[in-house]
């Protein structure tokens, strides 16, 4: 109880001062902060010493792509899009509640396949944040997860082929990082590759079932101002109208099922 104590004190220390340090830069809102600052310390509570690096990979990166893409002076995608690069506590808990989850079962039961599946979720949150942002980047119009239709750039169920490279790199980051930190853990010596393949190919997945989401369940909206789609619910001040998905169903909802499914899938995989 005692180290417990010791190591959510310290996590709350750094927590704090990196989820501060991202307030004042503008990738976190107020909200987002204390929500960070919270999960953050018990992650470095609970979790092994790395644990909280590689949530800092997904946050960290996430923030380094943000910064690149206004530097290409890309933003058509805030017209379409709910929400902007400054992550609030609904964007922070959607992406890491269903890690933190596995981390928690980690915790009480010490079984390895939990933190196997806390880090596939990660990289899961990686693969598809790196395949949204980036593939914003591509000159080339996405397409429809499921019809390979011509979508608009940003909107939720599209796919490019930039965008699929980055997720493929993003998942490798994270479940690459995890396999050498827990190499490093144990002397160096290389833990099993399912270690590194689980993830990495969890991770890969997950981007593709929050396309699969976006293109079928997630709420897309329509301007009755300027009848361009969006999922805002409210367009120059004015309430949009519900052209596909479920109103319940924003992409806030999508990544947190998305996170589900992928801890999901990599207790399947890693018992099988």
């Amino acid at each position: 109880m005692v180290i417990f104590l010791y190591q959510l004190l310290i996590g709350l220390l750094l927590s704090g001062s990196i989820a501060f340090l991202a307030y004042l830069l503008n990738l976190l809102t107020l909200s987002g902060m204390i929500a960070s600052i919270l999960l953050g310390s018990l992650v470095i509570a609970m979790g092994p010493w790395y644990a909280i690096i590689l949530i800092g990979l997904l946050f960290g990166t996430s923030a380094i792509i943000s910064f690149l893409k206004q530097a290409f002076h890309k933003n058509e995608q805030s017209q379409i899009i709910e929400k902007g690069s400054q992550r609030d506590q609904q964007q922070v808990l959607a992406n890491t509640l269903p890690a933190f989850f596995a981390l928690l079962f980690y915790a009480v039961t010490k079984d390895i396949i939990f933190l196997i599946a806390f880090v596939s979720s990660l990289a899961g949150a990686t693969a598809d944040t790196w395949a949204s942002e980036v593939g914003m980047l591509s000159a080339k119009p996405p397409r429809s997860i499921l019809t390979l239709k011509p979508l608009l750039n940003g909107q939720s169920g599209a796919i490019s082929l930039l965008g699929t490279a980055a997720s493929i790199i993003g998942s490798f980051l994270v479940a690459a990082s995890f396999f050498l930190f827990l190499s490093m853990s144990h002397g160096f010596q290389l833990p099993p590759w399912e270690f590194l393949l689980i993830p990495f190919l969890v991770g890969i997945s997950g981007s593709v079932i929050d396309s699969f989401l976006g293109a079928t369940i997630q709420a897309l909206y329509r301007c009755v101002v300027c009848k361009q789609l969006t999922e805002k619910e409210v367009h120059h001040q004015q309430a949009t109208n519900l052209v596909k998905g479920y109103q319940w169903a924003n992409n806030d909802m999508i990544n947190f099922l998305t996170g589900l499914l992928t801890v999901f899938l990599s207790l399947f995989l890693t018992i099988l």
